[in-house]
């Protein structure tokens, strides 16, 4: 059964870190693609996503 965004989420909140790993999963090409745009630069972008993601998994 594929889960809902708001439901990993809400798994996300209670330090469930395979839902975390499936919302990044999911959403990793989108932030990289919109980070690239801004910052026009593929590695940079790469370093932008990887924050993001750690600033995500740190709240």
């Amino acid at each position: 059964m594929q889960q809902t965004d708001t439901e990993l989420i809400q798994r996300v909140l209670t330090s469930d870190d395979d839902a975390f790993a499936l919302l990044v999963s999911k959403y990793q090409k989108q932030v990289h693609a919109l980070a690239w745009r801004l910052v026009k630069g593929f590695y940079i972008a790469e370093e932008v996503t990887q924050d993001a993601f750690l600033n995500a998994s740190s709240e």
